[in-house]
């Protein structure tokens, strides 16, 4: 009979376990689902936080006067790059419909020629 005791003993203590397991997995991913939901709006946030000072709407002094304008100075890198693009692309005389490679007139990414939006940006291709 003793055996049969330390059989079920283990049995109760391996369900207990797995029960354990179970809920603590499922609560980890409770919790995830609230990680991923306060990091969409801390995205949020800042987009909105951004527009407002782009718009001149909101002043902003210390670390996030120094974020806006390491933002504007990346947007005007962005714009040099772009006019670097068009420059090579002009030198060579590109023309894409020869390749079956288009890029987005808004951001440079290489396209499928069939390609409707942009899968970087989301522009909407022509």
């Amino acid at each position: 009979m003793a055996l049969f005791d330390k059989v079920s003993g283990f049995a109760k203590n391996a369900s207990d376990k797995t029960a354990v397991m179970f809920e603590t997995a499922k609560l980890n991913s409770k919790i995830s689902a609230q990680e991923k939901a306060i990091a969409a709006l801390t995205l949020r946030l800042g987009e909105y936080y951004l527009a407002q000072c782009d718009a001149g709407t909101l002043a902003v002094e210390g670390e996030a006067a120094e974020i806006c304008g390491e933002i504007a100075a990346c947007r005007q890198n962005i714009v040099s790059l772009q006019a670097e693009i068009e420059a090579v692309r002009a030198a060579r005389d590109f023309d894409e419909s020869d390749t079956g490679v288009k890029f987005c007139p808004e951001c440079g990414e290489a396209l499928a020629s069939e390609a409707r939006f942009c899968p970087r940006c989301g522009t909407k291709q022509e």
